[in-house]
């Protein structure tokens, strides 16, 4: 292999390792890129449980929602846990709750990624109407 080939392909895996460096760093990666405003949902119901899990693929624990609506439970990512604990609003098991955010499937599991929750007066923005995480700082 030439110098200027060898050169070329170091610079490339170079900048490919960069790339994926970028993507892993606060928007949670891939969970950023499934969320669609096609599917944006707005959910009411009642907060049956609050809970830690890490995403598949996913470094950072992220805090969930199990919410019952009318129809039926479904988990709803809120958000990296340090981002979450630094809110001013906090929820808990038998908050009503109304959920803005975008449906999606997950290793065969269907969730919400929450853009937006409303919790009496309070709403509490988790991710801009592009679908871009608040923590993500874009």
């Amino acid at each position: 292999m030439s110098y200027a080939r060898m050169l070329r392909v170091g610079v490339l895996a170079i900048f490919v390792g960069a790339s994926a460096s970028i993507s892993a760093q606060p928007g949670m990666g891939k969970y950023q890129q499934l969320y669609t405003t096609g599917s944006v949902e707005t959910l009411k119901g009642v907060v049956q449980s609050v809970y830690l899990d890490t995403p598949p693929g996913v470094r950072t624990q992220a805090v969930y929602l199990s919410l019952k609506t009318e129809a039926t439970s479904i988990p709803v990512q809120l958000g990296p846990e340090w981002f979450v604990q630094k809110l001013p609003t906090k929820f808990e098991k038998g908050d009503a709750i109304e959920v803005t955010g975008s449906k999606v499937s997950v290793e065969g599991k269907t969730l919400v990624l929450a853009a937006q929750i409303k919790k009496g007066a309070q709403s509490t923005a988790f991710r801009n109407s592009s679908g871009v995480p608040v923590w993500s700082g874009q």
